[in-house]
């Protein structure tokens, strides 16, 4: 799964409908970038982080399917400010599922969230953001 995981983000990544979109470069960068947003996180991330980070990576893995593999742990931080929230405003999973989603603990969310990205400097943050947004996503290929 990983291997065609890896196989088809490094295939779709290379695709630059305009000029202007980051190239298979700035890939290798992002996963740098998220390299050390995954040590960051080890401070302050919960369960569901501690189990997937550090994801599994083989010394012959493709810059793509490292970069997928962190994604995927990096979102569990995230997961785990999102409970954390969920649980100080008392609410249940049930509840959760039913309501509309509550301002107060989004912002709770992002709070918990946001000691990871400090990690990187605030030009570093944008680059991150940037080169993620611009990445191709094959949907409409």
């Amino acid at each position: 799964m990983r291997d065609v995981v890896g196989a088809t983000a490094a295939e779709v990544w290379s695709r630059r409908p305009i000029g202007t979109l980051p190239g298979p470069d700035a890939v290798d960068r992002l996963c740098e970038l998220t390299g050390r947003l995954l040590a960051a996180g080890r401070a302050t991330g919960g369960p569901a982080f501690a189990a997937m980070a550090p994801p599994f990576e083989e010394g012959g893995d493709s810059v793509p399917q490292v970069l997928m593999s962190r994604l995927g742990a990096l979102r569990h931080h995230r997961a785990d400010a999102h409970r954390a929230a969920w649980a100080a405003a008392g609410l249940t999973a049930e509840q959760v599922r039913r309501e509309p989603p509550r301002p107060a603990v989004e912002a709770d969310t992002d709070r918990r969230d946001e000691p990871v990205y400090a990690a990187l400097s605030p030009s570093e943050r944008w680059e991150f953001l940037a080169v993620l947004g611009a990445l191709p996503d094959g949907l409409g290929s």
